[in-house]
């Protein structure tokens, strides 16, 4: 299987540090941001990655090469223009070869199992199955909401079909609902980026998923207890670099 790792962003809460240098090669604990999720991959058995770019691309050409070093192989897709989280898929739509790929953000801390994802993902054949995780401060993320069969219902607040594939008491499922927080890990099927403009950009959820559950296509969750946290900000990042100090996450 193949990826694609999420690095576009401006990085605008990390300013004056993103100015001149893009947010995943910020340095925590002495490493680039990026070479985490790059380890969960490797971790992964995943070796073929695409990475997207767009505030000084040559940065990450110069500091990550062609992969070689890390034990894998590593494309580069330019965004002159931001496309988002739908319009870069899009843009990297040849890659994936018509294949089920994963997609993970370039700037978060996270562990887990991604082998047991698939697997879930290839039983139960959704649209993508996302990696989700129950943490304290939710309200600082847009919720997702999982039935008591493991089938996505909402998404940033937007209900989904009650047709869900799988839950087949509706009005039981939906008493069920219970709220997680997306880490950025999925799993995708290539049909999600048919469903996408070219050229222009798209969000994943918005343009894609919502639609799609509306349709009766269903979402997956995946739900992890391992570490996850998002480093978009001075004090997250100096609390993963406490944590990796402290063992509570594997360098990789």
């Amino acid at each position: 299987m193949r990826a694609m790792i999420l690095a576009a962003g401006l990085g605008t809460r990390l300013r004056p540090l993103t100015d001149q240098t893009p947010k995943p090669l910020l340095p925590v604990a002495g490493r680039p941001m990026i070479l985490y999720p790059l380890a969960l991959l490797r971790r992964s058995g995943i070796t073929e990655v695409i990475i997207n770019t767009h505030l000084h691309p040559e940065q990450f050409q110069q500091v990550l090469g062609d992969g070689s070093a890390l034990g894998m192989k590593l494309t580069f897709s330019p965004e002159p223009v931001l496309l988002d989280t739908g319009g870069g898929l899009k843009n990297a739509e040849g890659f994936f070869q018509g294949e089920t790929f994963a997609v993970l953000n370039a700037d978060s801390l996270l562990e887990a199992d991604l082998n047991a994802a698939l697997a879930e993902h290839r039983r139960f054949k959704p649209l993508a199955t996302l990696v989700l995780k129950k943490i304290s401060n939710a309200q600082d993320f847009s919720a997702v909401e999982v039935d008591d069969a493991g089938y996505i219902r909402r998404l940033r607040g937007e209900p989904t079909s009650l047709s869900s594939r799988g839950a087949t008491d509706s009005s039981r499922a939906l008493r069920a609902l219970d709220s997680y927080t997306f880490t950025g890990l999925q799993i995708i099927e290539p049909e999600a980026l048919q469903i996408l403009p070219a050229k222009v950009p798209s969000c994943l959820i918005r343009d894609a998923y919502i639609p799609s559950l509306r349709q009766g296509r269903p979402l997956r969750a995946f739900i992890t207890s391992g570490y996850w946290l998002s480093l978009d900000t001075a004090a997250r990042i100096q609390e993963a670099e406490a944590d990796l100090q402290a063992g509570r996450i594997r360098l990789g």
